[in-house]
């Protein structure tokens, strides 16, 4: 026994001395809140709020993904359904959670069913997948008690989390090892081993959110065994959520959707077990079928695409361009196999695929006795509503994000999915046009070009850009972004939404972002953004926009104080932080270089602090100040435009002729320079009495801006000073004939003067006349015409023009 007892002793004091730890790191109010929703009275009522940093267990503190803010009162009103919705982006709204389906279903449940109050809780967040989903849902399920739960979830289980790509979290197969390390991961000890941890291999993690360009080091290639145990583990977790929720609550399964028409996928492998001579054999076919594309052979090019597709049936190009050419000529069904294939073999998986959709199918089928969970095809339920029975533009931003039809319509069919499983009354069912619920939520063309030009910005990066025909999608999208900028936003539209939705602190919001983007920095914006704040105290956005809205009333005092609230709620929000350091260095505050050292930032963020601040002096007319900062954020990028425009225009203005030289010349090795640039150098060159080179830099500014007059006088300027009177005649007298609108008194003293030079003092006196006429009381031009005079012996003329001089 005593043996027993000395052998489990060292155990019992590991035990007590980790809790000893645990609960010292708690009262020092070490770490963060592990939970999803936090207690907290806001307006005077009992709330929960959620935790911005609820993601801090899975991601780096810069790559933290914050869910949208939310408010929920602890306790539910009565006479009130309460709707969750987990899942990632596509869930969320992304790229603009104000125009989700989420919140168009609320409004479609309020309008039919006016008697019941509707609160819809989203709980989805971008990048995340089933693994992080899964605690949220936990607690969700004991704190909000929802009548209904969505789960929309199947794009990131791979490139999530704990998934094969290990960009956030180390991967995992078991998801009992995951589970235990999320649980660690919960607890103070274990923040501060993961913090420790994170501080020991900084250098090899990312230090900015890059979005889908974070998740190319892993590819998917046919065959991977690892892709078994990300289906395993989804369906691990979807099983443990439909049983937690269908406990007590309703739980909707759906299928995940996914652009297959549109989106060519992102990378192709061939099999791993496909030998180098078919390979060979297999790249010769699908080469050609390529070529036989390109110059319109589509018949050719699809026979050679089945030769190479019979080498290897697993590469997700030959199938998306098999589809493209079967859907061209009208062979829909069969178009939307090989789409479907050219999905589920792409090896860079930011789609759902087909077997992951399958496995949200069978969970169902495991739970289909349970009258608490349900199924929703939404796949089966767009086939109906786009384009030939295939997804593609008409419902897709991108990859797997909706446009607002596209979640219109997702909309539509959880609402009647909803009603269905609560047993309410389908008879107000029918839905609005997509107009209404456009207006509802003030979607207007500002707010579509805001998201169409967020979405052509994606696909101007990795991975689209490695797609076939990214091209056409970029055109695609640029092509609509023309046609929404022919519809002019109405200030009307946001105050009548606000009006049908007074409570809504979304459509409140994206007034007044409206407004200041508009450069209309009004104590409307400003009260706003109050109301807001009180609304959701925890989002760090609107004390940024707050701070915004002083800075632009120059109150930089109470700029830098709200810029500073936000990164005291999300320490590492780059655009507050750099706003922060841009208004000390701009106002000297004494502390800002020890600032900016202190948080580390990007070379990049570095960049937009200095040039932000210096750009802010030259607004001052504080030029010193001005040049010393925009020097500071040449050290960080010598190659932007602006910055190299700004910094030689200052150099040029101190006469500090070599640095602008300088500069502008290494911009030149990278990029060509424009007519504005070519024009500073000569006059860095004249500054520094070299007429020669000026000249030659005026001549080259002159090819591509020929109508300027200022650029030729210049040139006339620097012929004359080389002691090329006849070609300083000829420009001086061709800027006057381009334009006749300039000071012509000075053009024609120069002729003058040059006429002069050459000892033809008659053109000289009748140029000096012309010059005297327009501006009869310029005593310099009275006086040099009086020399020519006296040049040319017309002593008389001489004399009287002296004393016409004498009398002004």
């Amino acid at each position: 026994m005593r043996q027993k007892i000395q052998a489990g002793l060292p155990v019992v004091i590991a035990f007590f001395l980790i809790v000893f730890i645990e609960a010292g790191l708690r009262l020092a109010g070490y770490g963060y809140s592990p939970e999803f929703f936090i207690k907290q009275v806001v307006e005077g009522r009992e709330s929960y709020i959620n935790n911005i940093f609820y993601t801090q267990k899975f991601f780096t503190p810069e790559l933290i993904r914050t869910p949208v803010p939310l408010r929920v009162d602890r306790d539910k009103r009565d006479n009130t359904i309460r709707i969750a919705i987990a899942g990632e982006s596509a869930a969320l709204g992304d790229p603009d959670y104000s125009f989700g389906f989420a919140r168009i279903l609320k409004v479609m449940l309020e309008d039919h069913h006016p008697e019941i109050n509707f609160e819809i809780i989203n709980t989805s967040i971008t990048a995340v997948n089933s693994h992080v989903i899964l605690p949220i849902v936990k607690e969700t399920q004991k704190k909000i008690k929802p009548d209904v739960f969505l789960i929309y979830m199947g794009n990131n289980e791979v490139i999530g989390p704990y998934g094969p790509n290990a960009t956030f979290s180390r991967p995992a197969s078991s998801r009992n090892i995951i589970k235990f390390n999320i649980a660690l991961n919960s607890t103070r000890l274990g923040m501060l081993a993961r913090n420790t941890q994170l501080r020991l291999f900084r250098k090899n993690l990312p230090e900015q959110w890059d979005g889908m360009e974070m998740f190319l080091n892993y590819k998917v290639s046919p065959g991977d065994g690892a892709i078994e145990y990300v289906h395993d583990n989804f369906r691990g977790n979807l099983r443990e959520i439909c049983r937690i929720i269908s406990e007590n609550s309703k739980v909707i399964l759906s299928t995940v959707a996914v652009n297959l028409k549109d989106c060519p996928p992102f990378y192709s492998m061939n099999h791993d077990s496909l030998q180098d001579s078919l390979k060979w054999k297999f790249n010769k076919y699908f080469n050609n079928a390529v070529s036989l594309i390109d110059s319109g052979d589509f018949s050719k090019a699809k026979g050679q695409l089945e030769n190479a597709l019979e080498m290897d049936y697993h590469h997700a190009a030959a199938h998306y361009l098999l589809g493209e050419i079967l859907y061209d000529h009208g062979e829909y069904n069969l178009s939307r196999k090989h789409y479907t294939l050219a999905l589920d073999n792409d090896a860079l998986k930011f789609r759902a695929d087909s077997d992951l959709n399958k496995i949200i199918g069978e969970v169902y089928g495991e739970f289909s006795e349970n009258n608490n969970v349900s199924y929703l095809d939404m796949n089966q339920m767009f086939k109906d509503s786009v384009l030939n029975n295939i997804a593609g533009s008409d419902i897709f931003l991108e990859h797997v994000h909706f446009n607002f039809f596209g979640n219109y319509l997702m909309a539509y069919h959880f609402k009647r999915k909803i009603e269905n499983e609560l047993g309410m009354d389908p008879s107000f069912s029918d839905v609005k046009s997509i107009d209404y619920y456009k207006r509802r939520l003030a979607y207007t063309p500002f707010e579509a070009d805001r998201i169409h030009r967020e979405t052509l910005g994606r696909l101007k990066r990795a991975p689209f850009t490695g797609r076939l025909y990214n091209e056409r999608e970029k055109k695609r999208m640029s092509d609509r972004i023309s046609e929404i900028r022919k519809n002019v936003p109405r200030e009307e539209t946001y105050l009548n939404a606000i009006k049908n939705s007074p409570h809504d602190w979304i459509i409140k919001y994206n007034y007044a972002l409206y407004l200041m983007r508009q450069g209309i920095f009004n104590d409307t914006a400003l009260a706003l953004l109050g109301e807001i704040k009180r609304a959701v105290p925890q989002n760090p956005t609107i004390d940024f926009n707050m701070g915004y809205w002083y800075e632009n009333h120059k109150q930089y005092d109470k700029a830098l104080k709200y810029y500073q609230k936000a990164t005291d709620i999300l320490p590492n929000y780059s655009d507050a932080r750099k706003n922060t350091a841009s208004l000390m260095l701009f106002g000297e505050h004494p502390d800002a270089r020890k600032y900016i050292t202190g948080k580390k930032f990007t070379e990049p963020e570095l960049f937009d602090i200095y040039i932000k601040a210096g750009n802010m002096c030259i607004k001052q007319d504080r030029m010193d100040q001005a040049k010393d900062l925009l020097e500071a954020a040449y050290t960080h990028n010598s190659l932007d435009y602006d910055l190299v425009n700004s910094l030689s225009a200052l150099y040029l203005r101190n006469d500090e002729y070599f640095s602008a030289i300088k500069i502008l010349n290494e911009y030149r090795l990278h990029y060509p320079l424009n007519s504005s640039d070519l024009f500073k150098l000569g006059v860095a060159f004249e500054g520094m009495d070299n007429y020669r080179n000026a000249l030659e830099y005026y001549k080259e500014s002159l090819q591509s801006d020929s109508t300027n007059f200022i650029i030729i006088n210049k040139i006339g300027q620097m012929h004359y000073l080389l002691g090329n009177y006849v070609e300083a005649i000829e420009y001086y007298g061709n800027s006057t004939i381009i334009n006749p609108g300039q000071r012509l008194e000075f053009a024609y003293t120069n002729i003058a003067l040059a006429y002069s030079n050459l000892g033809e003092s008659e053109k000289a006196i009748s140029y000096f006349e012309k010059a005297v006429e327009i501006a009869p009381e310029k005593r310099d031009i009275l006086y040099r015409m009086a020399r020519e005079y006296q040049k040319a012996g017309q002593i008389m003329e001489y004399k009287q023009l002296i004393a016409r001089i004498e009398q002004l």
